[in-house]
């Protein structure tokens, strides 16, 4: 015979206390404290295992109005809802909601120091011990809320709110879900300031042996100051993979200075966010922050985000980060629509599934674009930059902010990376011919180009001044552009580069140097190599790209060279007309002659 004992429930508790009246020049202070009881344990006895007792619930409430002239009113409230009891195996019992109110009001007079604060505590989930599989209890809900409203004097209030703990397991079996925390604070002042800080920390899931750790609570801050000069100031934080979400609206006068700041993060800091704005104008400013480890359905949108480390994954819904989103751990994107104005990687971001724009992508990390996927850029600045199968659009600038620079680049299966009318730097070889083909950076322009069509895969651009075969993507390198040698260096549009950089400019085709213009010193390149055997590359006057320098590369300079409007933007920036190095006009017939007598000769 077997004996089952179950576990007591744990009491009930309410508290309310309204008081009205007044005092002279002393203070006045309440302060109340609930306590749920606590759920009893279930006993064991055989096979038979006892449930765990439900927490009891608690609820505390202050509200304080007064009137006439007191120095200050400072009123406390926290709810503590009851934990469940444990258990040895089966089903263990759910904590019970810890909810707190505290509010104090000033109807009249003129109050120097209105406080209040609340506290909610959400009671912890059930465990389960020994015995078998089981399922821990979830954590309960803990909501605080504190409002302080002033005649005149200053105005402070503060809420803390608490999920509890989802049970755990310590065989096998799924752990308790955390429990959710929602905060929030007001303070309000008619004369003097006002300051609100409302905090919430969702409650951790609970583990179990062979589980992953169940979902954590969600939590939800949000904090309100309205005087002459407010702070208003709100923090939330959850457990993975769950979500945080802080929200601060100040709103001051003309002149005085108001801040809200709001602050989530998830998983003890993995991933955070943050927004500020601070206003002396007297318009009500507000910040949001939300946080979480990834997004599946719905829209995140965040001021700014920081992935610390860990691993962020969006597999649907939209994420919007309108300032910077600095990831050191790893994004994982296979879905959904992804915007950020700045995106500074320093860890992997993985994209192979829905849409991402981003304005600059800087960092010291790797980004890999899959097949079928369009990454939109104002530049890429990355140490690793893989595209397999993707397209990588860089935003038409033609100034330094276009110019893109990557460490190591890979561009496979199909990929494109369209450089429009801007620059890149990389480390790659600059690539040589064999047999017509380039390998290296030339090759994927090469093979780009096609011919002039500009539809292959590789290093492309899509404007339409190539396609009429009037501009080119250059192909050169710090040496033979810039005369570096050694450990010699260079600016390029801004950015550094040494004698073995890899340089590939949107420019006039013809313009062997990569200084923006076609003058008589690319026609003085194009000369020296024409009688070079086996010479090639597109700075020594293979503008076509075919492999190989001949009559057909004078046509296309001598063209292009009366052809050309305004210099590109090189290292110098813009450069004038008026002090265009070009060749005497016999010089260029002179050049266009040589180039006829060469083709005739290719011909025979």
């Amino acid at each position: 015979m077997a004996n089952t004992y179950l576990g007591g429930n744990g009491a009930a508790v309410t508290l309310t206390n309204n008081v009205g009246g007044y005092s002279n020049g002393g203070g006045v202070e309440l302060e109340q404290d609930a306590y749920g009881g606590n759920g009893g344990a279930g006993g064991q006895d055989g096979s038979s295992y006892g449930a765990g007792g439900t927490g009891g619930i608690a609820n505390s409430s202050i509200s304080k109005t007064s009137s006439i002239n007191e120095t200050y009113y400072s009123a406390i409230a926290d709810g503590y809802g009851g934990s469940a009891g444990h258990r040895f195996g089966g089903i263990a019992q759910p904590g019970a909601n810890g909810t707190a109110t505290s509010t104090v009001t000033a109807v009249t007079g003129s109050s120097t120091n209105i406080s209040t604060s609340a506290v909610g505590q959400g009671g912890h989930g059930g465990s389960v011990f020994f015995g078998g599989a089981g399922v821990g209890g979830d954590g309960a809900v803990g909501e605080a809320t504190a409002t302080s409203i002033a005649k005149g004097g200053s105005a402070s209030a503060s809420s803390a709110a608490n999920g509890g703990w989802g049970g755990g397991v310590s065989t096998s079996g799924p752990g308790g879900l955390g429990g959710e925390a929602i905060s929030h604070a007001v303070a309000e002042s008619a004369g003097g300031s006002a300051d609100a800080g409302a905090g919430a920390v969702g409650g951790a899931g609970g583990s179990s042996t062979g589980y992953s750790n169940a979902t954590g609570g969600s939590a939800s801050a949000t904090a309100e100051a309205y005087s002459g000069a407010a702070a208003a100031n709100a923090t939330a934080s959850a457990s993975s993979p769950s979500s945080a979400y802080a929200s601060a609206i100040a709103q001051g006068a003309n002149g005085f200075l108001s801040t809200a700041t709001a602050t989530a993060s998830v998983a003890g800091g993995n991933v955070s966010a943050t927004s500020t704005k601070s206003s002396s104008t007297g318009v009500l400013v507000g910040a949001a922050a939300m946080a979480a480890k990834g997004v599946s359905s719905g829209s995140m949108s965040n001021t700014s985000l920081a992935i610390n480390s860990g691993t962020f994954a969006q597999t649907g819904g939209t994420h919007t980060v309108i300032g910077t989103l600095t990831n050191s751990g790893s994004y994982s994107m296979t879905g959904g629509t992804m915007t950020a104005g700045t995106f500074v990687n320093n860890g992997s971001f993985n994209y192979t599934g829905g849409t991402a724009t981003v304005g600059e992508l800087s960092g010291s990390g790797t980004t890999s674009v899959g097949s079928g996927r369009t990454l939109t850029a104002d530049h890429v600045r990355q140490a690793t930059f893989t595209v397999t199968g993707g397209d990588v659009v860089i935003n038409a600038s033609s100034l330094a902010g276009g110019l893109s620079v990557v460490g190591s680049l890979s561009i496979t299966s199909g990929g494109h990376l369209d450089l429009k009318d801007n620059k890149l730097i990389t480390n790659n070889a600059v690539g040589t011919a064999t047999s017509g083909t380039y390998n290296g950076v030339q090759g994927l322009v090469q093979s780009a180009m096609n011919a002039g069509a500009w539809d292959g895969a590789g290093i492309t651009t899509s404007e339409s001044d190539a396609l009429s075969g009037l501009t080119t993507l250059g192909v050169s390198t710090g040496e033979i552009a810039l005369g570096l040698t050694g450990s010699d260096t260079a600016l390029f549009a801004g950015q550094t580069v040494g004698a073995g950089s890899t340089l590939v400019m949107y420019t006039y085709a013809g313009d062997a140097n990569l200084d923006g213009m076609i003058s008589g010193d690319d026609f003085s390149t194009l000369d020296f190599n024409i009688g070079v055997s086996g010479a090639s590359g597109y700075y020594n006057g293979d503008f076509n790209y075919d492999g190989i320098i001949s009559g057909d590369d004078y046509s296309t300079i001598d063209f292009n060279f009366g052809a050309q409007g305004a210099p590109f933007y090189s290292s110098g920036g813009i450069q004038s007309l008026a002090v265009t190095p070009v060749p005497e006009p016999a010089t260029v017939a002179i050049f266009a002659l040589a180039g006829i007598a060469l083709r005739r000769r290719r011909i025979r």
